[in-house]
């Protein structure tokens, strides 16, 4: 990675998307599987561990349990078809969008990425996406390959401000977890992939194991490359290897994790406060300035104002007119 003496941090990856949206400068926004709803689902571990977990299953960190449920779902001599399909179902029906989707879904509104590519089979960030009042075709298109199937094509020309690629389909009834050559099988696709991750380009959540596959297309040439991980980059692994090529740089640990770093980076980048309970977008207090009101209610507070002003106008002149009178 770059030895650049600098603090990279989410402050440092605001201030360069603040300088990018001026000069209208898009980055490629990379979803990993650890940003997904699978990722977050507490029956998929208790469900996988029970078709032949290891005996550390349970006390493994959670990292190391999201790849070991890979492992159990590819296995040749696993689980069928339909099973795997039953699974990641219900796993799914538990989750919904969190805070931190809708950060990235307000960030992808402000138009900062053009290109979101995601190894996610959920649809929880186009949920988060229509939350914050995008709408498909409009805002946002989204390309799916479809399933196992042998097919295969170029992305195609983007007709909307952002592409969402889904690079491995969604959880659909031709849904298959991806193994080994799925896109070696689809070498337009993965041709075009390698192309848009030469940009500049934010990497959130990627597994090395669920998402070997895209890591594969990675190129050790091209813009700037920002990771964001729970863990270390190991030198002996593809992604450093590929940063060394790149102007690259990482935050990974506690900073890493998706949810506390979005909701960081939309916090730098719009100077707003997220609650933790729900997407409340309010500016930090000032000493200068009157407690924060929603956008409706400081509308509803100007409204009432003009109204009393009236009113107190029209008083005025009734007195008058009866002083006169009166005299």
């Amino acid at each position: 990675m770059s030895k650049k003496d600098v603090i990279f941090d989410s402050a440092y990856i605001a201030n360069h998307l603040k300088l990018r949206q001026s000069t209208r400068h898009k980055t490629v926004l990379v979803l990993g599987s650890r940003c997904s709803g699978l990722f977050r689902s507490n029956y998929l571990y208790e469900t996988l561990q029970t078709y032949g977990g290891s005996p550390t299953f349970s006390t493994s960190p959670r990292l190391k349990q999201f790849r070991e449920c890979y492992q159990i779902l590819t296995r040749r001599d696993g689980l069928s078809r339909s099973e795997i399909q039953s699974v990641l179902m219900r796993a799914l029906d538990e989750v919904n969008c969190s805070t931190a989707d809708l950060c990235l879904a307000e960030l992808v509104k402000l138009g900062l990425f053009d290109l979101i590519v995601s190894t996610q089979v959920d649809t929880l960030f186009e949920q988060a996406l229509k939350e914050v009042s995008m709408k498909e075709l409009r805002d946002f298109e989204i390309f799916c390959p479809r399933g196992e199937r042998k097919e295969d094509a170029s992305l195609p020309q983007a007709v909307t401000p952002c592409q969402l690629i889904k690079v491995f389909g969604q959880l659909t009834s031709e849904y298959a977890v991806p193994r080994t050559s799925y896109l070696l099988h689809r070498p337009r696709l993965a041709e075009s992939l390698q192309d848009n991750l030469q940009r500049d380009v934010l990497v959130l959540g990627l597994d090395p194991v669920w998402d070997a596959e895209l890591i594969h297309v990675l190129s050790s040439q091209g813009g700037s490359l920002w990771f964001i991980n729970e863990e270390p980059l190991l030198e002996e692994g593809d992604l450093y290897h590929i940063g060394q090529g790149r102007l690259a740089h990482s935050i990974t640990g506690d900073d890493g994790n998706y949810d506390r770093f979005v909701e960081s980076l939309y916090s730098q980048f719009t100077g707003q406060i997220v609650s933790s309970e729900s997407l409340v977008l309010e500016p930090p207090p000032s000493s200068n300035s009157s407690p924060n009101l929603p956008s409706t209610n400081k509308a509803n507070a100007q409204q009432d104002s003009a109204t009393g002003a009236i009113e107190i106008f029209f008083l005025l002149l009734l007195k008058m007119s009866c002083y006169v009178f009166s005299s």
